[in-house]
């Protein structure tokens, strides 16, 4: 909703949930405007698990609180893949040194090779779970 531009109704449909459950657990996401229509808010709060390595190459399910931190973390997604097909270091560069639920996002050579020989496939969510209520 928030970058797409497409109504309550679609993104509902698109995630495969209902209005009625959306609004129960992320109504704190939107708001309505003054022609009564659903518009998500530039940012939310709420939680999610994601997943994430640590620098010893384990996957763990970390919890993100809010999308500014879910934006970051998928920011680190984006530049480990462009880090896994080229080799350059400083895709990291803006993001050396942050923090995403409670976690330093690993950004150094000899961490980073480790998770390149891990199993996990670039092309799979990040997300640890799809279904679930919100917290």
């Amino acid at each position: 909703m928030r970058d797409e531009e497409i109504s309550l109704a679609e993104a509902c449909k698109l995630a495969g949930v209902s209005i009625r459950t959306f609004l129960k657990y992320a109504h704190s996401a939107i708001h309505r405007d003054r022609l009564g229509r659903y518009i998500a808010k530039p940012s939310d709060n709420l939680s999610r698990d994601l997943k994430y390595f640590r620098a010893d190459g384990e996957i763990i399910d970390i919890t993100v609180r809010g999308s500014r931190e879910a934006t970051l973390l998928s920011k680190w997604w984006v530049a480990f893949g462009d880090y896994a097909r080229t080799g350059d270091l400083s895709v990291f560069r803006e993001l050396k040194g942050k923090r995403v639920g409670g976690h330093i996002l690993v950004t150094d050579r000899a961490a980073l090779r480790i998770l390149l020989e891990s199993e996990f496939d670039l092309g799979e969510s990040i997300y640890s779970q799809l279904s679930g209520g919100a917290r």
